[in-house]
């Protein structure tokens, strides 16, 4: 009798574990699916429709995508290389300060010259576009560069309406000295 009921209580127990489970995964939280990849297709089309580019200019774009796309990789190759070396020094004794200031230096080297390629890139692409579709060009760009960054960690600030863009830097008039912000508590200044 006493093993019927712990079977009994075992086959309870499991069939409310199961329902809560099922219950979980039924109402619990859904995460949206990830936004698919990017990829050369999705600016390329993007850039098609909204620039209305032709045929001639969709082949010209081709080639400097390509030429990008190659740099890039070479680039991207040479940043996870050197990655790869600077948190190899974790496990060693004789890592210090100096080495990963310097492995960070070509680190951010690398990084910095792959904006510059991209820079570039778009700079080119530009170039080829009548003044109608450099005008829309300039509206567009700052979404396209976003769809190939793709969704930032951290970043909860909604991105800027669609089409518009911040300023350049020095396109605003910086407060004269001694207006701007308040100083941070603690931090303030003492003439001597």
């Amino acid at each position: 009798m006493n093993k019927y009921k712990i079977i009994i209580a075992i086959t309870v127990l499991l069939l409310l574990a199961n329902t809560v489970l099922l219950g979980l995964l039924w109402f619990g939280k859904k995460q949206p699916p990830p936004p698919p990849n990017p990829g050369p297709a999705m600016v390329e089309n993007l850039l098609k429709e909204k620039l209305s580019l032709t045929d001639d200019e969709i082949k010209q774009f081709r080639v400097l995508r390509d030429e990008h796309f190659n740099l890039n990789k070479k680039l991207n190759d040479s940043l996870h290389l050197q990655k790869d070396i600077l948190f190899s020094m974790l496990g060693k004794i004789e890592s210090n300060n100096v080495k990963v200031d310097s492995m960070t230096g070509i680190i951010g080297n690398l990084e910095k010259q792959k904006d510059v390629n991209t820079f570039n890139h778009f700079s080119k692409v530009r170039l080829i576009l009548t003044a109608t579709q450099q005008e829309k060009f300039d509206k567009v760009i700052n979404d396209v560069l976003r769809m190939i960054a793709g969704p930032q960690p951290g970043n909860h600030m909604p991105p800027p309406p669609r089409g518009e863009r911040p300023p350049p830097p020095g396109d605003h008039e910086m407060p004269p000295p001694g207006e701007g912000p308040p100083p941070e508590r603690g931090k303030q200044e003492h003439p001597e």
